[in-house]
């Protein structure tokens, strides 16, 4: 403002009259979120009995989640045996429909542990 910068005002508010009308704390009106509860969705039939459970609802779920289930022989209704799975960046990885599926685990490559982020 000081230094006239017409650009980076622009660039950060659009113009010095949309910087003006902001406002001050006064006209501040504090964002709430709904409190109607609603369902997450996770890309399955969350009804469905885990013995109903199937390579089609696999796919669905890894579809989802932007990969896709790798391994064919799927055996209805077991869900602790580990199979082949690929994310949305190409990672192969092995997990069982549990696993994914209600523990919510996907990728461990593209899942970094928080201590390494930023």
């Amino acid at each position: 403002m000081r230094g006239d910068a017409h650009e980076e005002i622009r660039a950060h508010f659009g113009s010095l009259e949309a910087w003006q009308a902001i406002g001050d704390w006064s006209t501040f009106d504090v964002p709430q979120p709904s409190r109607v509860p609603s369902l997450l969705d996770h890309g399955y039939d969350e009804d469905l009995p885990a013995t109903a459970w199937d390579a089609d609802l696999y796919r669905d779920a890894a579809d989802f989640r932007g990969g896709g289930l790798i391994t064919g022989d799927v055996t209805r209704g077991d869900i602790a045996t580990p199979l082949a799975w690929t994310c949305a960046h190409g990672h192969i990885f092995a997990a069982s429909p549990r696993l994914v599926l209600t523990a919510g685990h996907w990728c461990p490559e593209c899942v970094r542990p928080s201590v390494n982020g930023q």
